[in-house]
């Protein structure tokens, strides 16, 4: 399964799970100098909801229309390689 931050905007965004190209869960967000917050509340969630464990998801990415040079995506990217170790 993958697993896709993808920012809509500068506050809005989606946590994304997808198995096989089919998205099973998606999770709407909206951020306001709390993204490390929402983040790990919402990988909770979806995790919870479909009874999953973080080791069934084998990619993750940050998508969206973020530059990789703004701090919400260095978060997410870091947020990400956190989940990764």
């Amino acid at each position: 399964m993958e697993l896709s931050v993808n920012f809509f905007s500068h506050e809005a965004g989606e946590l994304v799970v997808k198995k096989g190209g089919a998205i099973i869960d998606r999770l709407p967000f909206n951020f306001n100098r709390n993204l490390e917050a929402v983040l790990i509340q919402g990988i909770d969630k979806i995790l919870e909801r479909n009874r999953m464990d973080l080791l069934s998801l084998k990619k993750m990415k940050v998508e969206g229309v973020l530059k990789s040079e703004s701090l919400s995506h260095q978060l997410a990217a870091t947020f990400i390689k956190a989940l990764k170790s």
